[in-house]
């Protein structure tokens, strides 16, 4: 069985979008793309640095956005309210260990 993979970019340092591939993994080709929501408005990561990741960080079956941050080393996490196909965001909480923002070193 052939999976399909979907892809998530930061553009414009702030901007996250998705760009869905086709139905054919053997031919893959993706969608022109479109912005991801955060409620009803674009959703808007306020870091530089950032590196989203799509993974099911609740262990509800569906993918959630995490995103860590190089400058001030942390992780937001975004939970996916929707579907796998049709995910939604409505806002974010900031990784914690102990009531204190987890935060990693970089190298």
């Amino acid at each position: 069985m052939k999976t399909r993979t979907d892809y998530v970019a930061l553009v414009a340092c702030t901007t996250l979008v998705l760009f869905a591939q086709g139905a054919r993994a053997e031919l893959p080709f993706l969608s022109a793309g479109r912005t991801v929501q955060d409620g009803s408005r674009e959703l808007i990561i306020q870091w530089s640095q950032a590196a989203p990741n799509v993974v099911d960080w609740n262990n509800d079956g569906k993918l959630d956005l995490v995103v860590g941050q190089r400058k001030y080393s942390m992780i937001q996490v975004f939970l996916n309210q929707g579907t796998v196909t049709e995910p939604i965001f409505n806002g974010s909480f900031l990784v914690q260990n102990a009531g204190t923002n987890l935060t990693f070193d970089y190298g």
